[in-house]
């Protein structure tokens, strides 16, 4: 939708991260522009799970980048965000369903790491040495 082509312009400085596997990192102003659609409007991160900013780029996103982005970035993602992308990718096309899984699954797996990473500084040693 229109409204969500401003906050998404401000993802632009991920483009080269996004489509360029040579990037190994987003630059500061993407995470940036990231955070910033996460706290103001993180509805429009669908059209980045779903594939629709492909509509908008020259180059095609490459999807695995696109799930991996926020963990790149240290943000959390709203669950109810991805469950809602999730929903409405399904009815998208079946496929997108899958990217908005995988969201979750990284938002996850980053909480999960957080806590074991908690628990190694707390000196609870949860797992040993190179579970982190």
């Amino acid at each position: 939708p229109t409204e969500c082509l401003t906050p998404l312009i401000g993802m632009m400085p991920c483009m080269n991260y996004l489509t360029n596997l040579t990037v190994l990192a987003p630059p500061v102003e993407c995470c940036d522009g990231l955070k910033s659609i996460i706290r103001n409007a993180p509805i429009c991160l669908c059209h980045g799970m779903t594939g629709d900013m492909n509509d908008l780029m020259p180059v095609p996103i490459d999807p695995v980048r696109m799930i991996i982005l926020p963990l790149a970035c240290g943000a959390m993602l709203p669950l109810q965000t991805l469950f809602s992308c999730n929903i409405e990718a399904a009815r998208a096309r079946s496929g997108a369903a899958a990217v908005a899984s995988g969201w979750v699954a990284v938002a996850e797996a980053g909480a999960a790491r957080a806590a074991r990473a908690k628990a190694a500084w707390l000196g609870l040693g949860w797992g040993g040495v190179g579970t982190l």
